[in-house]
Order: C-alpha cells, then sequence, then structure tokens
C-alpha cells in the first residue's frame, strides 16, 4: 500500500470519526500500515459471536441471524492468524441492544455521507461499474434466482440489501417505540425478532445471499472489479 492510498483510507476514517462524534458514539479510525496487504486475497473474512469468538457463517445465522436483535454485526475481516478485537468491535460489544441498534444505524448514515478521498474521475469509475454490474445478465439471473428461492420460503424482497434494511427499520421501530413508553423491549418481544430474522437469515443463506464463492455478493464484487479493470 502507498502512501497516497493509506492518506486517503485515513482521512475518511476520521472524516467517519467526526461523523459519529456528532451523533453521539465513538469510533476508532482503523487505519492500516504501509506495509499491510491491500489485496482482499491476503486477508480472511470470518463470523465472531458476541464474545470475539470465530464462527461459521451458517452457525451465525442460526443463533443470530442478521445480529440485529443482539446488536452485532457478525462479519469481520481478520488477518489469516485472527487479529484480536479491534477498539471498534469492543465497543460495539459493550453496547447495549438498543445502543448497538443505533450505532449500527447512525454508522450507515455516516457511511453513506463520508465519501472515500477518490479523485471525480474514480468515483465515477467505480459508480459506473456498479451500475453496469447490477444490469450485468449474470447478476440479474442470480437475483432472479435468489427472489424465486426466497418467495418459497415465504419473503418478497428485491434483493438481500432491501430485506436486511426492511428487518432493521422494524426492530429499530419496536426500539422507538419501547423508548416511548419508558421501557425496555421484553424478552418475549426481543425472542419474537430474533426468531424472525433467524428464519430469513437461514432461508438468504440456502438461496445464496451469504458470502461463498458463488453467493450473490461474489458475483457482484467480481464483475464489479472486471468492469472496473476494461
Amino acid at each position: 500500500m502507498d502512501e497516497s492510498t493509506r492518506k486517503a483510507i485515513q482521512d475518511h476514517e476520521e472524516a467517519i470519526a467526526r461523523c459519529m462524534a456528532e451523533r453521539g458514539f465513538r469510533y476508532y479510525p482503523e487505519v492500516p500500515d504501509l506495509d499491510q496487504a491491500s489485496s482482499a486475497d491476503e486477508a480472511e473474512y470470518s463470523y465472531v459471536d458476541p464474545s470475539g469468538q470465530r464462527v461459521s457463517e451458517e452457525f451465525f445465522a442460526r443463533t443470530y441471524g442478521l445480529g440485529i436483535t443482539d446488536g452485532i454485526d457478525g462479519m469481520r475481516q481478520v488477518e489469516p492468524n485472527a487479529r484480536p478485537l479491534s477498539k471498534n468491535d469492543t465497543y460495539v460489544n459493550g453496547l447495549s441492544s438498543e445502543d448497538g441498534t443505533r450505532y449500527s444505524q447512525r454508522l450507515r448514515e455516516c457511511l453513506q455521507h463520508v465519501k472515500p478521498s477518490m479523485s471525480e474521475e474514480e468515483i465515477q469509475r467505480f459508480d459506473d461499474a456498479e451500475e453496469a454490474a447490477f444490469a450485468h445478465p449474470e447478476m440479474i439471473s442470480a437475483l432472479a434466482r435468489w427472489r424465486g428461492c426466497m418467495a418459497e420460503r415465504g419473503f418478497d424482497y428485491d434483493d438481500p440489501d432491501e430485506a436486511s434494511e426492511a428487518l432493521r427499520d422494524e426492530f429499530n421501530q419496536l426500539t422507538m417505540a419501547a423508548i416511548a413508553n419508558d421501557q425496555p423491549l421484553s424478552a418475549e418481544q426481543l425472542q419474537e425478532f430474533r426468531e424472525s430474522e433467524v428464519r430469513f437469515a437461514v432461508a438468504n443463506l440456502e438461496c445464496g445471499g451469504g458470502e461463498g464463492d458463488h453467493a450473490l455478493g461474489a458475483i457482484f464484487e467480481r464483475l464489479c472489479a472486471e468492469l472496473r479493470s476494461r
């Protein structure tokens, strides 16, 4: 990784930290060392439970769903020998379920608000590649298979992102209603929602919405990389 790339990442991370501070949360900028590998092939993605223990994607889905109810984001990028939890991991794991949900929502807002430090030409190239990837016949076919498979399991969504956002919105509404009534979510409410998100997460995994080599996300990323390199 060269110095200019590292500086762009640092500026972006620090901007996210300022954005999160304005929303009442801490965010610790995560800036790689200059000699740290930048290739995704040289890092490993793993799921972790609330204690930081690495678990399989299937185990996470069947136990925590998407991690919404428990206020955790199961997907972590770790070094091949498994890095320790970052300051952000530790901070999020220490939040209550309600605050963890708010944190995730505010972080998504900041990630949308804070743009990476790239030139207009680079940003346009990335945007064009993503648009073309979504319109690519292979992606259209993969999404159609996912929708059909999910419909057979009782879910009607256009894509996994829409589904996960709908579930997060539903949980946020439950949380806000509880706060308005000055009461925490009951154990029954939490269990009912957890069962709902587990049903979705397991169906999504079975229908190709997970992290496997042939899953939707992998297909999309491969198409984007191919289109950007042209």
